[in-house]
């Protein structure tokens, strides 16, 4: 049992900020719905980790971009 508790706005911001296009974000949302809060949790933990590597990877292609500019 997860010691976290996932709300639904903390799950419509993450599907709102989300890339991907509104039918998907739909889709998504129904998804959710479906899942009990341990799978929510880790949900929201992959989709920390795939943001942060998101980030970072864009940091890097910055920096390589300055590099070579």
């Amino acid at each position: 049992m997860s010691k976290y508790i996932i709300s639904d706005s903390a799950l419509k911001t993450i599907i709102d900020n989300s890339p991907i296009d509104d039918n998907q974000k739909k889709q998504l949302a129904e998804d959710i719905e479906s899942l009990d809060n341990d799978q929510r949790v880790q949900l929201m933990l992959l989709l920390r980790d795939i943001y942060a590597l998101e980030d970072q990877k864009n940091q890097e292609l910055e920096t390589v971009s300055r590099l070579f500019s």
